[in-house]
């Protein structure tokens, strides 16, 4: 029995047990590690992906709220205008009307300058203040970093079947949604009015489900990537980890190893004494 390199074992397998990985050194195993190592590779672009994901379903959100606010202002002027085309209403009420549609026709442009990360896309490139918007997007680009990086382009795409002549696009001002410089100030001008109203809450309501199905899609597609993730995670660790059992079982048996060789030491240690007195008896 060599007790040198018993020692040496139970050396290696307490090296084990401190770095609980099982490639320590990389030499324990080479072609493990660089498995491992693709793994963890594609691991950090799930998770890349999902941040991106997140941020996608983030500004969704947050233009589908604007929008809120826009159908919002689009009822009261359905209100307004129904009224105005009412054969009894007088003109000084028909003018305080219009002074209202007017001012919402104004907050429609100002939501519609709602941007993220200062992102603009319901202005149709244009600020409410009448300058040009540098940072329009006419799309949503998502990066995904798998195994072969690329990027999916989320259009914007909807039913145009209800929206009449207007332009089928994600314009959600006053212009956009055609309701720039309508009069309710006589009852054939109101009359025309509560048809274009209807046509432009069309509009919103068609962009808004177009923004929940690109929210539903990017929602499904984190999770899916979140499972896949953890899914790689735990192969690449039934890879690397340490084998706990095998460990324990290793370094127990190298500790028996040594006490036997010990014992096996001491014993013949005693027994010289006994043999010197043997031969000069």
């Amino acid at each position: 029995m060599i007790i040198n390199n018993n020692s040496s074992a139970l050396n290696s397998n307490n090296s084990l047990d401190n770095s609980r990985n099982r490639m320590n050194p990389a030499s324990d195993d080479a072609a493990g590690l660089a498995i491992s190592m693709k793994m963890r590779e594609n691991i950090s672009g799930i998770e890349s992906t999902i941040k991106n994901c997140d941020d996608v379903i983030n500004m969704v959100q947050i233009f589908g709220g604007a929008l809120n606010e826009t159908a919002n202002n689009l009822s009261r002027m359905k209100e307004l205008t129904n009224s105005a085309a009412n054969s009894d209403c007088d003109n000084d009420y028909r003018f305080a009307m219009q002074k209202e549609f007017d001012n919402l026709n104004a907050e429609i442009n100002y939501i519609a300058d709602t941007s993220y990360n200062t992102v603009y896309i319901l202005n149709g490139g244009v600020l409410s203040n009448g300058s040009a918007c540098k940072n329009f997007k006419d799309s949503i680009v998502l990066e995904v970093n798998l195994e072969s990086k690329h990027t999916e382009t989320l259009t914007y795409k909807y039913e145009i079947s209800s929206i009449d002549n207007l332009v089928p696009d994600m314009n959600c001002t006053s212009t956009g949604l055609g309701t720039k410089n309508l009069s309710i100030l006589d009852e054939a001008s109101a009359k025309q009015a509560v048809k274009r109203i209807e046509l432009a809450r069309n509009k919103v309501t068609m962009i808004t489900k177009m923004f929940n199905a690109i929210e539903n899609r990017v929602v499904n597609t984190a999770k899916n990537l979140d499972s896949l993730s953890q899914i790689i995670y735990a192969a690449e660790s039934s890879i690397t980890d340490a084998m706990f059992y095998e460990t324990i079982q290793g370094i127990t048996n190298g500790k028996k190893l040594e006490e036997i060789a010990a014992v096996k030491a001491l014993s013949q240690t005693n027994k010289l004494p006994q043999s010197v007195l043997q031969l000069l008896r």
